[in-house]
């Protein structure tokens, strides 16, 4: 006898769904008609073992040995199967870290830097395995500026305070007897500059700023740029707290145990070695999350199984904002 299971998927009060899982496929019903069938991952073997949790018209399962997914309905009579792409993390601890008597930990380094670029992953000891395409790495370097300035005091606009990447605490300043106008532009993953705060000081002058605020996204530049000026020399500065960039890339193939090609999820700071890496926790060689829950507006990933040994480890509860990977 061929095993099945079935489960509901309630849309709302009164319009519910049963689902049907069995041998790589799902099947939606609804009124004891099938209303559509889709492919999914998960063996015959596999289906006691998913976790799942529902909200409006996604629901969201996870199996040890799979990637997390979502069911979505997008229509009466249409539902959708795909991968949750988790660009964030969570990560295992960081490889200089997992040993502090180690001297010399193996080094990291990848021959991109910008987010959506192709480069090959290089370590200095043996790292990669089968099961590791699709896995995360994280990167981390000191950032090679922290801190822009200028001065301004010509009659034509322009950049006074160059671009630089912010993530943390950032702080811009303006100093000196000045009437005209500043503004402070945010670019976020190399799109469009758009203006994030604008300063005006009068003629006579009246105010200098100094402004501090937290930047929570990855691969954010600032800039400030003077786009009025009417007397005096305006000076500014613009600078991030923090002195460690990290990037992350996402592995696509693995050439051998000490080289893999990658794409750039989160921009890199340097294309040098590194002992400051940490490997993605999820991954096909790691295994995934096998628990899932919904609290206080977010959605916890948790739980997992090694590949040494298949046994339960201990991952970090990873929350994500609901509707966000």
């Amino acid at each position: 006898m061929r095993t099945r299971r079935l489960e509901p998927f309630v849309y709302s009060s009164t319009i519910a769904y049963l689902l049907e899982f069995g041998d790589r496929y799902i099947r939606v019903y609804y009124d004891d008609e099938l209303i559509t069938a889709i492919e999914s991952p998960y063996l015959e073997s596999e289906l006691p073992e998913f976790q799942y949790r529902q909200i409006a018209d996604v629901m969201r399962i996870v199996h040890p040995k799979h990637p997390p997914i979502k069911l979505s309905r997008t229509q009466p009579t249409v539902f959708t199967l795909e991968e949750i792409d988790f660009r964030k993390g969570p990560f295992l601890t960081r490889n200089d870290l997992v040993d502090p008597t180690n001297l010399t930990p193996t080094e990291m380094r990848c021959t991109a830097l910008s987010v959506g670029e192709t480069g090959v992953l290089l370590t200095t000891g043996d790292v990669f395995q089968e099961g590791h395409e699709g896995a995360l790495f994280k990167l981390i370097h000191p950032k090679a500026t922290t801190t822009t300035n200028g001065s301004y005091s010509g009659t034509t606009t322009g950049v006074i305070c160059a671009a630089i990447t912010i993530k943390g605490t950032g702080s811009f300043n303006t100093h000196g007897s000045w009437s005209g106008t500043i503004v402070l532009q945010r670019n976020e993953n190399n799109s469009d500059w758009e203006n994030f705060r604008t300063y005006i000081s009068g003629d006579p002058p009246d105010r200098n700023v100094q402004l501090s605020w937290t930047e929570k996204e990855d691969n954010v530049q600032y800039r400030a740029n003077v786009t009025a000026h009417t007397s005096g020399t305006i000076g500014a500065d613009l600078s991030g707290e923090s002195t460690l960039g990290e990037g992350i890339v996402r592995v696509s193939t693995v050439s051998g145990p000490r080289s893999a090609i990658c794409e750039v999820i989160k921009d890199l700071e340097s294309t040098e070695y590194t002992k400051r890496w940490a490997e993605g926790a999820w991954s096909t060689f790691r295994g995934f999350p096998a628990t899932i829950e919904f609290f206080e507006d977010r959605c916890v990933y948790a739980g997992g199984i090694s590949n040494s040994d298949r046994t339960e480890v201990s991952i970090p509860a990873y929350p994500v904002l609901q509707g966000q990977p």
